[in-house]
């Protein structure tokens, strides 16, 4: 989410912190929060990002572990240095950069895939039963193709 929690927040990487992509503005998620308190289910999973990784867990969690080991810490970084100079806030408020946004605004998406949880956990038993039914017509496909070859 594009918050100024990356600007101000102390940080010992070497570069800039920035949001993970997809970035969404707090406006995007502030109307999933709202929309949800009118109508609450126990979770919602919010951004296809999301949806990706607890999907991906539920079907190759070792995979989707060495992956993100490896990809998501680059992800968290921007190419510009971290300055000896920038401001923190863990001792004391930074007053200048208080503000909604971070500085990520041209990047950020407006609006986000928002699913509630049950809802959600239907999609690996509807790609599954899909998968099933394509592999049946593969297989039903190549046995028909098989019986139409000439026999030597």
């Amino acid at each position: 989410m594009n918050t100024p929690q990356f600007d101000w927040a102390r940080t010992h990487m070497p570069r800039r912190p920035r949001p993970v992509p997809p970035v969404v503005q707090p406006e995007a998620v502030a109307e999933i929060i709202f929309r949800a308190a009118l109508d609450p289910k126990r979770e919602y999973w919010l951004g296809t990002s999301t949806l990706k990784a607890i999907l991906g867990n539920m079907v190759l969690p070792q995979f989707l572990d060495r992956y993100l080991a490896r990809n998501a810490y680059q992800a968290q970084e921007t190419a510009t240095a971290v300055s000896p100079m920038r401001k923190d806030n863990l001792m004391a408020p930074v007053g200048e950069l208080h503000r909604t946004h971070g500085s990520f605004d041209a990047e950020a998406a407006n609006t986000i895939v928002a699913i509630p949880g049950p809802t959600a956990r239907l999609i690996p038993v509807a790609l599954s039963a899909l998968a099933g039914v394509v592999i049946g017509f593969v297989v039903r496909g190549l046995s028909r193709r098989a019986r139409l070859l000439p026999r030597r």
